[in-house]
């Protein structure tokens, strides 16, 4: 018997012993190897795969078409700067990352003894590395909006969008054979028609200028970022606030003439009472309709002006990292994500407007349709009313709180509220007495015994507790101190605009509320999560305690 030594990885193994005059074994049996290498051998293999596996998915995914190239790549590309130079180079080496593992865990098994799989393991996520890397060039997507750009981008733009084919097909120009056989309408009703028509016409033309300035693009993350690109907001924002007040000038003169002509026209029958009747629901309406969108309209204005403001003042201090903002001062960017918030807020009730607004208008359209298809005028009965806001005006002064004129005493009772705006639609007396006019957008608290007012509550943005109004927001009047308060306000706008020594403060015990307290009365102002005012609630005795204050119900 002889001994042989076998040398493997650098180690001599102990002499095995051989015999001689044995038989040779065959070449084709393999011994196994020692259990410690065959485990490693499974763990490297696996993790090699899963590597391939994902760097595989990664390179599909880059050198999709539709996946826009990265903006740390673009910085790369262009030398903006050193430091997005090296956001450019860690996303490529993240890009390449998972081949790069595998391509290690094939020289590992190399080493193991399993050679021709090892090359293969290697090669393949050396050539899947490659291929990521050259898919984050790609240029087929170059300069496209992230995912996240493109979705926020979709949400602020709906509205300008929305709005563009709500009001080219919510008033259908009518030919005048519609009229039909031989019958016409009224010069009343030529003109209310010829009156609607000319809005569809320029509420058109005036969505086509804001489109042309491209609001969708106004605050997203690269732009914000950019100081030429925040300058051309600005000039553009001045430009749309501008058109925005022109149209709505424009509509206010349109409304008061066709208001003139029509009951100069009726007056000459001596009906100029019933055509001002006739006029006055569908003016109220439409009026308060256009009211409404101009308000948003200047308030998503300021809003755009603040965050360009807000990025002027961080100056170095805000950097764009893969598409995202990145801010130094963490009360910076909440106070960036609130603006955010609160301006996708009111593109939403921007959007709601523009709806409405189409619904009525194209029930207007039919009902012209049918009175010139039939020459029965009493088609447009329903166009009289169109449910016009009742006229509601809640007035706070320094010595006395009332509303449509008439006084509140300091313990005002339910019937007093009642004779002031009309009897309730609805009320709740499960544990509560609550008086709710749904219409309005108004309801108010009673004390059962006694049948004081505990509070009153305007809802002015979908307040959604279970008592507040179904059907409205606040459509009235709220003056406090000689300022007007809408559902657009802040508590920091307000402020501005009170009496010096008067401003709302923050509760320390519930996120979201502001009070002001008065000789007569309390108010306070409920924001709501997305930076709206939800509701302004009345305590008309400013002396009751903070849990009476709050409602059974808030």
């Amino acid at each position: 018997m002889n001994h042989e030594s076998e040398v493997s990885f650098g180690a001599v193994r102990p002499p095995v012993e051989t015999v001689e005059s044995g038989p040779t074994p065959s070449n084709d049996t393999v011994a196994k190897p020692p259990p410690l290498r065959r485990t490693r051998l499974v763990i490297v293999s696996v993790f090699g795969g899963l590597c391939l596996l994902l760097a595989a998915a990664n390179a599909v995914h880059l050198w999709l078409p539709s996946t826009p190239r990265s903006h740390a790549v673009e910085a790369l590309v262009n030398s903006q700067n050193g430091e997005q130079m090296a956001e450019g180079i860690k996303f490529l080496f993240g890009a390449a990352l998972m081949g790069i593992l595998a391509a290690g865990c094939g020289y590992t098994l190399r080493k193991l003894g399993k050679d021709k799989l090892g090359r293969q393991m290697a090669g393949a996520g050396l050539g899947l590395s490659i291929s990521c890397v050259a898919g984050a060039f790609a240029p087929q997507s170059a300069g496209a909006m992230t995912r996240h750009e493109q979705q926020f981008s979709k949400s602020v733009a709906t509205f300008t969008k929305q709005a563009i084919d709500n009001q080219s097909q919510a008033h259908p120009a009518m030919p005048e054979g519609i009229i039909g056989k031989g019958q016409t309408l009224s010069d009343e009703e030529l003109a209310l028609k010829a009156f609607l028509e000319s809005i569809a016409r320029e509420a058109v033309n005036y969505q086509r200028r804001l489109v042309a300035l491209k609001p969708e693009t106004w605050l997203l993350p690269k732009n914000l970022a950019n100081p030429q690109a925040r300058l051309e907001t600005r000039l553009n924002v001045a430009k749309a606030r501008q058109a925005s007040q022109e149209f709505h000038d424009h509509m206010r003169t349109m409304m008061s003439k066709v208001v003139e002509d029509i009951v100069k026209t009726a007056t000459t029958r001596g009906e100029e009472a019933e055509a001002r009747r006739v006029m006055s629901g569908q003016m109220d309406s439409l009026r308060s309709t256009l009211d409404a969108c101009h308000r948003y309209d200047d308030a998503m204005f300021d809003e755009v002006s603040a965050i360009l403001a807000l990025m002027d003042s961080q100056g170095s201090n805000v950097r764009l990292h893969l598409g995202q903002l990145q801010f130094a001062d963490t009360d910076a960017l909440e106070r960036y994500r609130q603006s955010l918030n609160r301006y996708v807020a009111m593109a939403s009730k921007q959007d709601s407007l523009h709806r409405a607004g189409e619904e009525r208008a194209k029930a207007a359209s039919e009902a012209f349709r049918k009175a010139g298809e039939s020459g029965d005028a009493k088609a447009l009965n329903d166009l009289q009313g169109d449910r016009a806001p009742r006229s509601i005006k809640f007035k706070i002064t320094s010595g006395a709180l009332t509303v449509n004129g008439k006084p509140l005493a300091s313990s005002p009772q339910a019937p007093d509220l009642v004779a002031a705006i009309g009897s309730n639609e609805r009320r709740v007396t499960d544990g509560v007495d609550l008086r709710a006019w749904d219409s309005l957008g108004v309801y108010a608290y009673v004390i059962p015994k006694t049948q004081t007012i505990e509070l009153i509550a305007l809802s002015m943005n979908d307040f959604g507790i279970s008592d507040s109004p179904k059907s409205a927001d606040f459509g009235g009047e709220f003056e406090l101190l000689g300022t007007t308060i809408t559902d657009v306000d802040t508590p920091q706008s307000v402020n501005k605009r009170l009496p010096a020594g008067m401003a709302f403060k923050p509760l320390a015990e519930y996120e979201g509320h502001w009070v002001l307290t008065l000789d007569q009365c309390q108010v306070k102002l409920i924001m709501g999560p997305n930076g709206m005012l939800d509701a302004i609630v009345i305590t008309p005795k400013a002396d009751v305690s903070e849990n009476q204050l709050r409602g059974p119900r808030f």
